[in-house]
């Protein structure tokens, strides 16, 4: 009884051995697909969207209303400015990559039983793994943040504090006549009145003011005077930060204000190359006027270059030498296993003009081409095998030790 039941479950583990070996597993684009598919999983092969972000600087100067005493008064000081004015700078650019999905590109495994495979995907639909756990550090691209196309905020490096001190009082001397028992004086009368400075006495005023706050800072630094009643620590440094703050409060007034408004721009494109080298114009910048419309001609054209070396072009070339080779002899076509991406590399550049703004190199998978696994591979064993979801390409094929 127990050699008889013995017997039976040897039998039962080779025909279930020999089943698992013999599935019927096929991957075909969803495209060419025209009969009656009673089951399947589907997944993407991604393609790369290029995001372009710059920041763009509104710079206004406003001279300050003692500019023309400043050497008088405070000797030499860089950065006077001289003249109001308003002018753009580009202050930063950014080249950013998300995977998307390539709908040309959605395959199908299908066959007797194709999920009895342990198949991951993302949340997007792109393969990450079969018979093995994913990668854990890929993060899906709708969790991509959300970018304003025109973030507006104001920063101000410097400030024109308001002191009104544009009056003074002016004491004048008059006679007047009086009459005093047929006599008359001449008595001297004092008169106040309020006059507007001139506008060098106001610097020197407020020239005199910033000498006072300096003293005020030495006295504080060396210790002048009774130390018992001095303040230290954080009081000190409390004190020192507020003359500092009204010092240049004050020299502003000679030296001016700077406002600076920033807005940030994004330009997206999902590239398909054809050439080695592609280029388009994707805005118009002006010093004057700031970013422009790609037909505004009164800017400077802002390039997206992208640069493929061909580097898949030999695994491209071998592929379709393959393909003619196995029509000419006739040869079937046969069950093909996982389609994967072999990416290309492409360097992503942005000028203005002729002037490099900034450079990226990275993986372009539409660019590159499509490789098949064996379907052995899925047929026999339990091959882990792992893929770059951001790009498609195969990463790692292990065979588990039995």
């Amino acid at each position: 009884m127990h050699r008889t039941l013995s017997i039976l479950v040897t039998v039962f583990f080779i025909l279930l051995t020999s089943c698992s070996h013999k599935l019927d597993i096929a991957v075909v684009n969803i495209h060419k697909v025209h009969t009656y598919i009673p089951r399947s999983i589907a997944y993407y092969l991604p393609k790369t969207k290029i995001s372009i972000e710059l920041q763009l600087t509104k710079v206004s100067e406003q001279k300050g209303p003692y500019a023309d005493y400043t050497e008088e008064f405070l000797g030499s000081i860089d950065n006077v400015i001289t003249q109001d004015r308003t002018y753009w700078e580009i202050s930063d650019v950014k080249i950013n990559t998300t995977p998307v999905r390539d709908t040309n590109n959605l395959w199908l495994i299908t066959g007797t039983l194709p999920w009895i495979y342990n198949i991951h995907l993302t949340p997007e639909g792109f393969l990450a793994s079969v018979n093995t756990n994913p990668h854990s550090s890929y993060k899906p691209s709708w969790q991509e943040e959300k970018f304003v196309e025109q973030n507006k905020y104001n920063t101000i490096t410097q400030n024109i504090t308001t002191v009104d001190r544009g009056y003074k009082e002016v004491y004048d001397t008059i006679f007047k006549v009086q009459e005093l028992d047929t006599i008359q004086r001449v008595i001297p009368v004092i008169k106040k009145r309020v006059i507007r400075k001139s506008t060098r006495e106001q610097a020197q005023e407020i020239a005199n003011e910033i000498f006072t706050l300096r003293d005020d800072r030495e006295a504080l630094l060396v210790g002048e005077g009774d130390s018992e009643y001095l303040p230290d620590g954080q009081a000190l440094k409390e004190m020192l930060e507020g003359i500092d703050r009204q010092e240049q409060q004050y020299l502003s007034l000679f030296v001016g204000r700077v406002d600076k408004t920033s807005y940030h721009y994004k330009y997206v494109t999902i590239p398909e190359p054809k050439n080695n080298l592609t280029k388009q114009i994707i805005f118009r910048f002006s010093p004057q006027y700031g970013l422009l419309p790609i037909k505004d001609m009164r800017g400077k054209p802002i390039y997206l270059e992208i640069e493929t070396p061909g580097t898949t072009n030999p695994l491209k070339n071998f592929i379709k030498n393959q393909d003619l080779l196995r029509r000419i002899e006739k040869l079937p076509d046969g069950n093909k296993g996982l389609a994967y991406r072999i990416p290309e590399i492409a360097i992503v550049r942005i000028k203005l003009g002729n002037k490099l703004l900034a450079q990226k190199q990275i993986l372009l998978p539409q660019a590159g081409t499509i490789a098949r696994l064996p379907i052995e591979i899925l047929k026999y064993g339990q091959a882990q095998i792992q893929f770059d979801p951001t790009t498609g390409a195969l990463i790692s094929i292990l065979f588990p030790e039995k």
